[in-house]
């Protein structure tokens, strides 16, 4: 066989591996949306997989005070799921490995992103501080965008680390231990955070009625009843800004 032969088949897989490429970036573009995220996948060793669970909490802003979120499970006990997201603004992952806790919370800057470098990759990572998750979004030789977690510890440290008040603490542990099956999440509407409710307490009554709050959240401040009825009359003729659809 000729060189000249042999360069003229070399070229002509070129042209076929190069119009293979554009074909898959067509399909890509013609079955996707720009807000179309890839499936979350989790990988780790066998056995420490089977001692976790690992729920990933999806938040979404509103255009008011408020954000709306739904927690799905991508790992119990070993059984791993999947589920696709679209349009996510920021993200909070609750794991736990059998009775200790660990939590890593990120804006999700790569929701518009697409192609073939695009995913949601979770790592379950056992080194001499304990056991972490690592989150990559794209794949990247210079580990770009990925997020580190802190090592497991103790749930009492992690609410004392956090400041979470003992009202809130059933609803975090149910995060981290719970089975929430992804397919079955609807978003729901954030309550707001008690330190921010007891500032607007303080503001009067016009600035409070600026803000839209939730009426579940409006029966929680310590202000006049008079107050409340007129801040509850004022969110129910706006109810389309309470919505998470």
């Amino acid at each position: 066989m000729t060189i000249a032969r042999i360069f003229k088949y070399f070229i002509i897989i070129f042209v076929i591996i190069f119009f293979l490429i554009l074909l898959d970036r067509l399909i890509y573009m013609l079955v996707s949306n720009d807000s179309s995220e890839p499936e979350f996948k989790i990988q780790g060793h066998r056995p420490i997989l089977k001692e976790m669970v690992v729920n990933i909490e999806s938040i979404n802003p509103t255009g008011t005070l408020y954000t709306c979120s739904k927690v799905q499970t991508i790992l119990f006990k070993g059984d791993r799921l999947a589920f696709s997201n679209h349009d996510v603004w920021f993200y909070k992952i609750y794991f736990s490995y059998g009775e200790q806790v660990g939590f890593l919370e990120f804006e999700n800057l790569y929701r518009e992103s697409g192609g073939w470098d695009r995913i949601n990759t979770i790592y379950v990572v056992k080194d001499d501080t304990g056991i972490r998750i690592e989150y990559y979004p794209v794949v990247s030789d210079n580990r770009q965008g990925r997020k580190v977690s802190p090592p497991v510890m103790r749930l009492d440290d992690f609410f004392a680390q956090h400041n979470i008040e003992k009202a809130d603490q059933q609803r975090y542990k149910e995060k981290f231990y719970n089975f929430f099956a992804p397919d079955q999440q609807q978003y729901k509407k954030d309550p707001l955070d008690k330190a921010f409710l007891q500032k607007i307490e303080q503001e009067p009554l016009d600035q409070k009625m600026f803000y839209d709050l939730d009426e579940a959240d409006i029966q929680k401040m310590n202000i006049p009843d008079t107050e409340k009825q007129i801040l509850i009359k004022n969110v129910k003729g706006h109810q389309d800004l309470q919505s998470c659809n």
